[in-house]
C-alpha cells in the first residue's frame, strides 16, 4: 500500500506535464531581459477550434485580446506574455464559464515572435511558483497607455501600469522566475501562427518613468 502512495504523485506529475505540451522547457531566468520594454496590442480572433475526445467534442484555444508585454528575448526574437489569466484551452461550450478543475483551462503564457519574417513563431505556457504579484489587465488597456515604473520594494524590478482615462491600474510586474513550456501542437496550427506573423514589427516601446 505504501508503494502505491509513493508512485502515484510521480504518475500525476508525468500526466500533467504531457497534458500541457511536453515541449522543451525554457527557464525565464535564463532568457535575457528585453533591451527595450515592448508591448503588442493583440486583436480579437487569436483563437482556433478543434475536435477531440469520444464522442467528438469541440474545443477552443484562445489567446484573449489585449496588451502583451515583452518578457524576455533571444537574439532573433522576443517573448510576449499575455495578460494574466487570458489564455483558454478547453471545451467551446464552456468558454464563458469558470475553470472546472483538472485539467486547468486557464493558463499563463504567451508567444515568441521573430524579429523578422522567416522563423516560425510559437506559443508557450508559463508556470510560476508564485502568482501573487500578478493582476489582470484593466478593462480597455492599450499599449499606448502603458508606462514602466520601478517597483518600490525592488528597484531592479519593473512594473507596467496602464492609464486608461484618469485611472491608474497596475497590470503586471516583470519577475524572473518560472518555466516556459513551448506548445508544439498549438504552434503547428497554421490558423494561429499566420495571425502571429501579422503582428511582427507592430510592437510599441513602453516608456520608462525616470
Amino acid at each position: 500500500m505504501g508503494m502505491r502512495r509513493s508512485v502515484l504523485p510521480a504518475m500525476v506529475v508525468s500526466v500533467t506535464a504531457c497534458l500541457v505540451g511536453c515541449g522543451h522547457d525554457i527557464r525565464l531566468s535564463e532568457v535575457a531581459r528585453p533591451t527595450q520594454l515592448r508591448c503588442l496590442d493583440v486583436p480579437r480572433g487569436l483563437e482556433t477550434q478543434y475536435t477531440a475526445a469520444e464522442p467528438p467534442l469541440s474545443f477552443t484555444r484562445r489567446f484573449a485580446a489585449g496588451p502583451y508585454i515583452a518578457d524576455g528575448e533571444f537574439a532573433d526574437g522576443t517573448f510576449y506574455r499575455a495578460p494574466y489569466g487570458n489564455i483558454y484551452n478547453g471545451r467551446t461550450d464552456q468558454l464563458d464559464q469558470p475553470p472546472r478543475g483538472f485539467p486547468t483551462t486557464i493558463y499563463e503564457g504567451g508567444f515568441w515572435l521573430p524579429n523578422k519574417p522567416g522563423s516560425a513563431p510559437y506559443f508557450y505556457l508559463l508556470f510560476r511558483p508564485d502568482k501573487s504579484t500578478l493582476t489582470a489587465a484593466p478593462a480597455g488597456a492599450r499599449c499606448a497607455d502603458a508606462i514602466a515604473v520601478k517597483n518600490r520594494l525592488n528597484p531592479n524590478q519593473l512594473e507596467v501600469i496602464f492609464r486608461p482615462g484618469k485611472s491608474i491600474a497596475t497590470y503586471v510586474t516583470i519577475p524572473r522566475d518560472g518555466v516556459m513550456t513551448p506548445q508544439r501542437k498549438w504552434s503547428a496550427d497554421a490558423n494561429l501562427t499566420s495571425k502571429l506573423e501579422a503582428l511582427i514589427g507592430k510592437e510599441i516601446i513602453i516608456p520608462t518613468e525616470p
